[in-house]
C-alpha cells in the first residue's frame, strides 16, 4: 500500500506540474499578445502621423526646389529620398521583431522541469541528466528525428 501511495502522489505531482506549466504558458501568451497589440497600435498611430508629415514636407520641399529645377524633377527627388528613409526604417523595425523571444519563460521552465525529472529518475529512462543516451540502454532505444533518444516500450 505504501508503494501505491507513492505512485499516486507522484502522478498527482506530475499532473500539477503540467497544469502549472500550461497555466504559465497561457498567462505568458496572453501577456505577449497584449504587449504586441499595444506595440502595433502605437506603430499604426505613429505611421499615420509620419505619413501626413511626410506628405506635407514633400510637397513643401518640392515646391521650394521647383524654383531651382523642373517641378517634376523636384517632386521625384523628394519622393526618392523619403522612399530611402522608409526602407531603412522598415529594416530596423523588422530587425527588432526578429530579436523578440515570445514565451521565453515558459520554455525555460519546461526545460528545467524535464531536466529535474530526468535527473531525479536516476537515468532509468535511458537518458542521462546531460541528455545523452546511456550506454546500456542504447540497443533498446529508438531514435527520433529531433535527435533525442527515447527508450523503447516493452510489452
Amino acid at each position: 500500500e505504501g508503494l501505491l501511495t507513492l505512485v499516486r502522489e507522484t502522478v498527482d505531482g506530475i499532473g500539477r506540474l503540467i497544469s502549472e506549466h500550461l497555466t504559465l504558458a497561457r498567462l505568458e501568451f496572453q501577456n505577449d499578445i497584449k504587449s504586441y497589440g499595444r506595440s502595433v497600435a502605437v506603430l499604426l498611430v505613429v505611421a499615420g502621423i509620419f505619413v501626413l508629415a511626410y506628405a506635407l514636407a514633400c510637397v513643401g520641399l518640392a515646391l521650394f526646389l521647383s524654383r531651382f529645377m523642373h517641378p517634376a524633377n523636384a517632386f521625384f527627388l523628394v519622393a526618392g529620398v523619403h522612399l530611402l528613409i522608409g526602407v531603412i526604417a522598415g529594416a530596423i523595425a523588422v530587425r527588432g521583431l526578429r530579436d523578440t523571444q515570445p514565451m521565453h519563460e515558459t520554455v525555460s521552465e519546461v526545460e528545467r522541469s524535464v531536466s529535474a525529472l530526468a535527473s531525479a529518475s536516476g537515468g532509468g529512462n535511458g537518458v542521462a541528466a546531460d541528455g545523452r543516451a546511456l550506454d546500456h540502454q542504447k540497443s533498446s532505444s529508438t531514435y527520433t528525428p529531433g535527435g533525442e533518444t527515447w527508450p523503447a516500450i516493452r510489452r
